[in-house]
C-alpha cells in the first residue's frame, strides 16, 4: 500500500510517486491519493482510491491485507494523520516504511513516534540521512529521477530569462531572488525573472508574493498553472524550463528534484551549498553565498547572500559560453538518475524487510 498526494497533481510528491510506481512490477499496489475525491480507478501498474483520514487507512487495511505500508509524506503531514492509536493497529498488521523529506536539523515536530514505529526509514539525500541522523534515526538514502525522454534540451528562446519553479513558502526565498534580479535591473542589465508558483500558500507574516514584486520590482513575471491544481502534465512543465537560460534555486532542499528537471532539460541551476541540491547538481551549477540561516519547523534552512545571487546572475549572462558548458554537463549528470535503477533499489530495501 502507498499513501501519498494524489497521482493527478503536480507536486514532487505525486510525480515521484507516479514514476516509481508505474516501474514497480513486482507488487500488487493500491495508491491512497490524498487529495483524490473519485472512486477507485486502475491505472497502468497500481489501483488509485481515495482517503481522508487515519481510519480510512485501516478500512483499507482490513480489505486489501497490505504485506508493507509505504508513508510518502512530509513528517508534519504524517504527524498530523499518525495518531497513536492509528499507528499502534497498523504496526500489528503490517510493515511500516516512512519515505520523507528532511529539509534541516532540528526539526521540531513531534517525529519520534512515527520514526519510531518504522520498520524502514528512506530519505532521498545523504543530507537528509545526517540531519535524521542526529535525531537519533538510522535511514537508507532512496534519490529521485528523471524522465529524459520529457525532460531535455530545447531550443532556448533570444534573450536571457531567469526562471525559477517553486511553491512560495519561507525557504524557497522568492523575495530575495526578487531582490537580486532588481539589483540587477538598476545594474543596467535588462533580462527577465519568470517565476512559476504559487500566491496562495501564505503562511501567517509570510509576504503576499505578487504585492511583494509589485512594490519592490514590478518587472516580475508570474506563472501560476503549475500549482493551480491542473490535471499532470509532465510536459507542459518540461516545456517551461524550455523558456530559462538559468534557474534560481537557492532553497534549502531535501534532494532538489527541479535542479534536477532543470538540467536534464540543459538549465543551469543556481543553488547554495547547504541541503541536498549539491548532490544532485555536483559541478554542473553556480553557487552562491549563504547569507544567514533561519530556523524553521523543518529545522535550519539557508537564507541566500541577495547581492552575491545578484553577482552570480550577472555572470551567467556575462559568460555564455560558460553556461553552455555547464548546461552541457548538467544534461550528461541528469542521465544518472534514472527511475529504473531507483525502483530496483527500492524493491530490493523492501524485500529485506
Amino acid at each position: 500500500m502507498w499513501i501519498a498526494p494524489s497521482p493527478d497533481g503536480q507536486s514532487s510528491f505525486s510525480n515521484i510517486s507516479r514514476e516509481i510506481l508505474n516501474h514497480m512490477k513486482e507488487y500488487t499496489i493500491l495508491y491512497l491519493g490524498q487529495s483524490y475525491y473519485g472512486a477507485p480507478r486502475q491505472e497502468q501498474n497500481y489501483v488509485l482510491a481515495p482517503y481522508f483520514a487515519g481510519v480510512h487507512i485501516l478500512h483499507y487495511m482490513d480489505i486489501f491485507h497490505p504485506d508493507v505500508i509505504v508513508f510518502f509524506q512530509s513528517l508534519g503531514y504524517l504527524e498530523k494523520l499518525l495518531t497513536p492509536s492509528i499507528l499502534e493497529v497498523i504496526k500489528g498488521k503490517a510493515k511500516i516504511c516512512i519515505y520523507t523529506p528532511v529539509e534541516g536539523y532540528p526539526m521540531t515536530w513531534d517525529i519520534d513516534p512515527i520514526l519510531s514505529s518504522a520498520d524502514l526509514i528512506l530519505v532521498p539525500s545523504i543530507y537528509s540521512q545526517e540531519c535524521l541522523r542526529k535525531h537519533g534515526f538510522i535511514s537508507q538514502t532512496l534519490q529521485h529521477g528523471i524522465d529524459t525522454s520529457i525532460f531535455k534540451p530545447t531550443q532556448k528562446p533570444n534573450g536571457f530569462i531567469v526562471g525559477s519553479i517553486t511553491s512560495d513558502v519561507w525557504r524557497k526565498q522568492l523575495t530575495r531572488i526578487i531582490d537580486a534580479h532588481k539589483i540587477c535591473l538598476d545594474k543596467g542589465f535588462n533580462f527577465i525573472l519568470k517565476l512559476i508558483t504559487s500566491t496562495y500558500d501564505s503562511a501567517t507574516w509570510q509576504p503576499r508574493i505578487k504585492n511583494y514584486a509589485k512594490k519592490i520590482n514590478p518587472n516580475v513575471i508570474f506563472n501560476e498553472t503549475a500549482y493551480l491544481n491542473l490535471p499532470r502534465n509532465p510536459k507542459a512543465i518540461a516545456r517551461l524550463y524550455g523558456n530559462f537560460n538559468i534557474l534560481a534555486q537557492p532553497s534549502t532542499e531535501a534532494f532538489g528534484l527541479t535542479c534536477l528537471e532543470g538540467m536534464a532539460s540543459g538549465v543551469v541551476p543556481i543553488i547554495v551549498n547547504h541541503g541536498g541540491s549539491p548532490e544532485v547538481v555536483n559541478d554542473c551549477g553556480i553557487y552562491v553565498k549563504v547569507k544567514d540561516y533561519l530556523d524553521l519547523v523543518i529545522g535550519k534552512v539557508a537564507l541566500v547572500d541577495v547581492e552575491d545571487l545578484a553577482k552570480q546572475i550577472i555572470w551567467a549572462y556575462q559568460h555564455p559560453q560558460e553556461i553552455q558548458r555547464l548546461a552541457l554537463k548538467g544534461v550528461e549528470r541528469a542521465k544518472q538518475f534514472n527511475w529504473q535503477s531507483i525502483t530496483n533499489k527500492l524493491e530490493n530495501l523492501l524485500g529485506a524487510y
